[in-house]
């Protein structure tokens, strides 16, 4: 009886153990194991799928007597009909250098004529099936053997399978020329052939005893590369002839490394044990303890060289100059404490620093000598000054699940999302860090609030303003949620459909835009009408109809409405649209036409717009008034415009500031938001780039005069250019800004 036979029963008899105790114990059926019934030998032992066994077995043995062996049993199994004929199958082994291999054992497996299913099997069943199918194979298998010049052939094949060629001979690795493994009969199976050395070898600690395993790779000078890991530290190596470079490591993170050695192997020599040493890497690791009650916490450590001696205070400082850094290993808290290392550091003293959600969590400073210096880390709990505390309630008072928040940091000039994790205690709150646009961005802005967004997937959004030194919980009560029904006759026809788009915005008490909590319309329902759109909050809403996206998108439709709990039905129409044909008076504006209404604008140099000899098409407009604009002027028209309306505006004639900063620098040099400026130090201020470059060498001047119109009043400010331009260049410090924009003196 074949080894191999006993060997994959035994793997089987393995997988089963646990689920029955000899062959005559029945169990309940198994789910059926899928695969196919011409996979590579010797990996063909799992059954396949399609039709159950029962249908094409009819020679399927009776269950055997209790207390038969499994040397009887196996014996006694009763097979398919083995595939026999006139086929042959023939080819060579030959090494690498065209010389004949003789000796080599050839072996022809055939491809199981059945299609294999287990489902329904019990589990004596899924044995004896298994027995079967192992006793077909071997005694379906055709061996050969090369002769003196290499050449095999392989009779008594069945001409209508295919089969598996193997070739094996000790010290030699053997491969097939062909891609593939299966063939025909007929056809030549040729083999190359190479040495193959079995080589000892042992990965050994600083201090010579073996660790638990050991990671050997080894790199061949054509560049093909390959690895081993070796139990307890001992092991084999096959490797060919040529030149290799072979290095061992140990540790989750190569915290032992030996030096790379080469081996050159040439065929006739003589292999010796390999003892690789391993030598201890400088760096530090540790664990990193996160209480509980952070879920999926966002860690990163950082390692910086020769720390300065003051404590570290500034987050985003540290990521920008950081000399190295190592991601935090995934793992789940409940799992034990999180891992780090950071491995392969210079001798020399180091501050290892752990940010946990873009803020500085724990910081040690240590000296990295010869080996790894062990740092443990840890993220303190939530302190609750540090987070605005958020509680949502249904409409009958019970707490709300489940829920998304969004929180924005608001000033004058900046508005900043906030990067850091919720925190659930457990009580039903949620803690939602709060941004500080000092740890953010590194401005000195002084006056700022919140603004708070909770949606519920049930109810919609509420939005809500929160002061920045406000330290009382937020409660939000939510109402029976709106949903809105939208017909829109004629939509499904119309030639623009997949061009419109009906939005919903939510407004504020203060008739501000609140886009965090659109909704819709429904996935599913499509672009077609009646839109459905919801839940929100009841209130007041802006519903608003596009055509176009991005750049190119301009509004048709704009209006308020206020939608009440339930559902709320509205019909609106699609507006006639005409087309508008402007006529530049030259080459450079034409593609620089912007077209404005209700804050959106259409640029001549989007997509569907069309420019012929200086002239710009915009298509698809509602009527009403509208404004044109390029870099030199801006003019008024009248949508629809009877033939083609002429681009000729009046000049701009002064620049308009804004953005200055209440209370800043650039305030101080006496400059105000909404000044006209029209002169530089008695020179009429020009447009484009020659108003820029006047400007500039203005702000290289420790002395310059801008007149300005204020309010109607012409008026002198005499500055330090200098100090204009160095505020502007720290803005992003000190939150100064300027900006210049093209306008009239009489707006």
């Amino acid at each position: 009886m074949s080894k191999s036979v006993y060997v994959a029963i035994g793997l089987l008899l393995g997988m089963l153990a646990g689920l029955a105790i000899g062959v005559g114990i029945s169990q309940k059926p198994a789910p059926a194991v899928s695969g196919t019934n011409d996979a590579e030998p010797p990996e063909d032992t799992k059954p396949d799928n399609t039709r159950p066994l029962e249908e094409h077995a009819p020679d399927k043995p009776a269950p055997a007597k209790t207390g038969d062996g499994l040397a009887d049993i196996i014996a006694g199994t009763k097979v398919l009909p083995l595939p026999e004929g006139d086929g042959t199958i023939s080819g060579h082994v030959l090494t690498k250098d065209g010389a004949p291999l003789p000796g080599v054992k050839i072996t022809a497996t055939p491809t199981y004529p059945e299609t294999r299913n287990w489902g329904g099997l019990d589990t004596e069943a899924r044995i004896r099936e298994q027995i079967r199918y192992e006793r077909w194979r071997e005694l379906a298998r055709r061996h050969a053997t090369t002769g003196q010049d290499g050449a095999f052939q392989l009779e008594r094949l069945g001409t209508d399978t295919t089969y598996g060629i193997e070739a094996e001979l000790d010290g030699w690795s053997i491969n097939r020329v062909k891609r593939g493994s299966r063939f025909k009969t007929g056809e030549v199976a040729d083999f190359t052939a190479e040495r193959a050395f079995t080589i000892p070898v042992e990965v050994r600690m600083p201090d010579g005893s073996f660790p638990p395993y050991g990671r050997v790779s080894y790199d061949r000078e054509n560049g093909s590369s390959a690895g081993t890991l070796l139990d307890d530290g001992k092991g084999e190596l096959r490797l060919s002839p040529g030149a290799w470079k072979i290095r061992a490591s140990y540790g989750n993170w190569m915290e032992y490394q030996g030096e790379e050695i080469t081996l050159t192997l040439t065929p006739d020599s003589k292999v010796e044990p390999l003892i690789l040493q391993l030598k201890a890497r400088p760096g530090v690791k540790g664990t990193i303890t996160v209480p509980e009650i952070y879920s999926n916490p966002s860690l990163r450590v950082y390692v910086v060289k020769d720390p300065p001696a003051e404590a570290p205070d500034d987050a985003n400082d540290i990521q920008r100059h950081n000399a190295g850094e190592s991601w935090v290993r995934s793992m789940n808290v409940e799992d034990g404490p999180y891992e780090y290392a950071v491995i392969g550091l210079e001798p020399g003293r180091y501050r290892v620093l752990l940010l946990s959600s873009n803020e500085i969590a724990d910081w040690k400073d240590v000296v990295v000598a010869g080996g790894i210096v062990e740092t443990d880390l840890a993220v303190k709990g939530p302190e609750r000054g540090d987070y605005i505390v958020v509680k949502a309630l249904d409409p009958d008072g019970n707490l709300l699940p489940d829920l998304d928040i969004d929180l924005e940091l608001h000033s004058e000039h900046v508005t900043m999302g906030g990067r850091g994790r919720t925190v659930k205690p457990g009580d039903g709150t949620v803690w939602v860090p709060r941004t500080r646009p000092d740890s953010r961005s590194g401005s000195e802005i002084t006056d700022w609030w919140y603004e708070l967004t909770v949606s519920s997937k049930e109810y919609g959004a509420l939005t809500r303003r929160v002061e920045r030194d406000d330290q009382s919980d937020q409660e939000f009560r939510f109402q029976a949620a709106a949903t809105l029904t939208l017909n829109v006759p004629g939509f499904d026809e119309h030639e623009l459909r997949e061009s419109l788009n009906w939005v919903v915005y939510g407004v504020d008490e203060n008739g501000n835009t609140l886009s965090t909590i659109n909704r819709g319309p429904h996935k599913g329902d499509g672009n077609k009408s009646p839109l459905k759109f919801g839940p929100f909050q009841p209130g007041r809403c802006r519903l608003e109809l596009f055509y176009g996206s991005g750049h190119s998108s301009i509004s048709l439709v704009r209006e308020e409405v206020t939608l009440a709990s339930g559902e709320n039905v509205l019909t609106r129409n699609i507006p006639r649209l005409y087309a508008l044909k402007v006529k530049c008076p030259n080459a450079d504006d034409a593609p620089r036409l912007k077209l404005k209404r209700d804050g959106h604008t259409r640029y001549a140099g989007s997509g569907d717009n069309s420019i012929q000899d200086n002239t710009v098409e915009f298509p698809y407009l509602v009527a009403g008034d509208y404004v044109l604009e390029t870099r030199q002027g801006r003019m008024k028209v009248t949508v629809p415009a009877p033939g083609t309306v002429e681009f000729a505006p009046p000049p701009f004639d002064c620049i308009v500031m804004s953005s200055i900063k209440e209370g800043g620098i650039v305030e101080g040099l006496g400059l105000r938001n909404g000044d006209r400026l029209i002169a530089i130090d008695g020179d009429e201020i020009g447009m484009g780039e020659i108003g820029q470059a006047k400007i500039m060498v203005s702000l290289s001047k420790t002395s310059t005069t801008w007149k300005v119109l204020r309010n109607g009043v012409e008026t002198e400010v005499i500055f330090d250019g200098t100090e204009l331009m160095e505020a502007l260049k720290n803005k992003r410090k000190n939150g100064e800004d300027l900006d210049f924009d093209p306008g009239y003196r009489n707006d």
